[in-house]
């Protein structure tokens, strides 16, 4: 990962963002879907991100639409058969025989499948856009600015210090508790 230019994270839902944090440590810049925990990471200067289908670039990489959920009603083999049936859709010579297809294999409605591939698309497209972006100097980020925000934001002894405060406040607030429950 260090060799990159840049980190690709198309995730649906990243609680946390690891990996995130793995790329900006790096130097380079992350592109990813404005999803999950993503964005608390990438989105340092906390801007207001109302519409989730646009990119936002942010000091540290560029956020790109969110992978559609997947519908509740597909058990996961179906849901697993969706994931490919959009990669093969991307490249399909007749989009329409491609969504009946998908209709027919799911047990969806045309027009389910044809929203999901449009939202997939947004997020495809976006990335591709970023990624384009970032390679032809459209969109510049600062490696040494990225890699020492990183450092320190996310080194050990920096996340060591911020969990110890939480455990610390919670041990003062269960003491407080404790000391106006037997007065």
């Amino acid at each position: 990962q260090n060799l990159a230019d840049v980190s690709l994270i198309q995730s649906r839902n990243e609680p946390f963002g690891l990996v995130v944090i793995e790329g900006t440590a790096c130097g380079h810049p992350v592109i990813a879907t404005n999803s999950g925990g993503i964005p608390d990471i990438l989105n340092i200067n906390k801007q207001n991100m109302e519409e989730k289908s646009s990119l936002y670039p942010t000091p540290l990489g560029i956020l790109v639409p969110p992978l559609p959920t997947r519908p509740e009603e597909l058990s996961d083999v179906q849901k697993d058969k969706l994931d490919v049936f959009s990669t093969q859709f991307l490249f399909a010579d007749d989009k329409e025989k491609s969504i009946k297809n998908m209709s027919e294999e799911l047990g969806l409605n045309e027009e389910k499948i044809y929203n999901y591939m449009s939202e997939y698309q947004n997020t495809v497209h976006g990335m591709s856009k970023a990624v384009k972006d970032v390679l032809i100097g459209e969109q510049q980020f600062d490696s040494e600015k990225i890699a020492q925000y990183t450092q320190d934001t996310y080194a050990q002894p920096v996340i060591r210090e911020k969990i110890l405060g939480i455990f610390s406040d919670a041990i003062n607030d269960y003491d407080k508790k404790k000391d106006s429950l037997m007065k």
